[in-house]
């Protein structure tokens, strides 16, 4: 197992920044803040479910690429535009739950891709990932609720959600996208 040498991290939600204060991680409050401060440039940038809260997702990769080492690569995941509640089930509930105000975007491959595009960098890949299983699912679609993988874990089957998640990414349905980025 390789582990790095370096590890920072960036936290632009005000509200939770006193948590990291006793961090041994150093933890930046801005991008730019990184940009005049940081005299290293990284192998890998992850962001988890962070682009599809931002203004400008476009400014913010570009931005992020200037952290880069050359050969270095982004990782973000973001829910899925695609995911089988939403497209697939239609349900009602997940979609008002989804479409809160603080999701200003959403995307799917397609739309993952012209983010990359239109930010003038190279898409390495993209993958559907399934986060939530099929006791997730059923509960939502009958009680138009989250949280079936705890109320009715008699369902919850490492198989079964493997190839249920299989089977949802074959079809382009997962509720997350992952995709890797670098400078062109």
């Amino acid at each position: 197992m390789e582990f790095a040498n370096l590890a920072q991290g960036l936290e632009l939600e005000t509200r939770v920044q006193d948590h990291y204060k006793d961090s041994t991680i150093k933890i930046w409050e801005s991008i730019e803040e990184v940009q005049l401060n940081c005299n290293e440039k990284f192998d890998l940038i992850t962001s988890f479910h962070v682009f599809e809260h931002l203004i400008d997702p476009i400014t913010t990769l570009k931005s992020l690429t200037s952290l880069l080492k050359q050969g270095g690569e982004i990782i973000i995941e973001v829910p899925s535009s695609d995911d089988a509640l939403l497209t697939l089930y239609k349900s009602d509930s997940f979609s008002k739950f989804t479409y809160w105000s603080q999701h200003l975007f959403l995307f799917n491959q397609q739309t993952i891709s012209e983010l990359v595009k239109k930010a003038n960098l190279k898409l390495n890949w993209v993958e559907q990932v399934q986060r939530y299983g099929l006791s997730n699912h059923l509960y939502w679609l009958s009680n138009n609720f989250p949280g079936g993988q705890k109320k009715w874990n008699f369902l919850n089957s490492n198989l079964l959600d493997e190839l249920y998640a299989k089977q949802l990414a074959s079809v382009g349905k997962c509720d997350t996208i992952m995709a890797s980025i670098s400078i062109k």
